[in-house]
């Protein structure tokens, strides 16, 4: 409960000191701006979960906020965050709850199954990004969807593959989390060249370029 209140409260001074800059500072690569971010995906109970799953040598290679207002309705729709540039093997997302994340205030919901392959889907414009476009999912089997249910502390992992998305928050308060992408570091990406910091093990390999580790605050 300390560390959720302690992570609140930092982002929360963010806000409040710098409105002009939150929205681009917590949409991508957070953890290359705050070192409470970084530090959060350092945390060595959700590094032990992920090597689990990926083994001991991971990338950090995204932090993102996703912070859902009360009666919010943008919707990103049914997506895979891996369609466009697909990594093998494939990254996990781990989904940090710092507030409830329940139905009512628009948690998370995957279908399961749906890891095994990139399918069918259109680019469209994201509505709360005008300069990035979302790879929205055709024909989703939302009728199998589960919701990812959530207290504050707690963590969900699911595969980049996986399509996912959020329904509105029709509650009275935020639903507040931040993502984090944790890549092998033996992946390789089928475009382009990536980069992420190592959080654990070693890299052999070099095939993400390496980034900086964040200053104080």
């Amino acid at each position: 409960r300390d560390e959720v209140a302690a992570f609140r409260a930092a982002t929360e001074r963010f806000e409040r000191d710098h409105p002009a800059d939150a929205r681009w500072a917590f949409d991508i690569k957070a953890n290359l701006v705050f070192d409470w971010v970084y530090e959060n995906g350092r945390h060595p109970r959700i590094l032990a979960a992920v090597a689990d799953l990926l083994g001991p040598d991971l990338l950090l290679t995204n932090s993102i906020f996703r912070i859902k207002e009360p009666g919010a309705t943008t919707n990103y729709g049914w997506h895979q965050d891996s369609a466009r540039i697909a990594v093998d093997p494939c990254p996990v997302i781990v989904y940090v709850a710092f507030s409830e994340a329940t139905p009512e205030n628009g948690c998370l919901k995957v279908i399961p199954g749906t890891h095994h392959a990139v399918v069918p889907f259109d680019l469209v414009s994201n509505p709360s990004q005008p300069n990035r476009r979302v790879a929205r999912v055709r024909d989703p089997a939302v009728e199998r969807a589960v919701d990812l249910t959530l207290n504050p502390g707690e963590i969900a992992i699911f595969s980049a593959n996986a399509v996912h998305g959020s329904p509105p928050n029709r509650s009275a308060s935020r639903r507040f989390a931040v993502l984090h992408d944790y890549t092998p570091a033996a992946a390789r990406q089928t475009v382009g060249r990536g980069s992420g910091q190592l959080v654990s093990g070693e890299d052999r390999h070099g095939h993400f370029a390496r980034e900086p580790v964040p200053g104080p605050d």
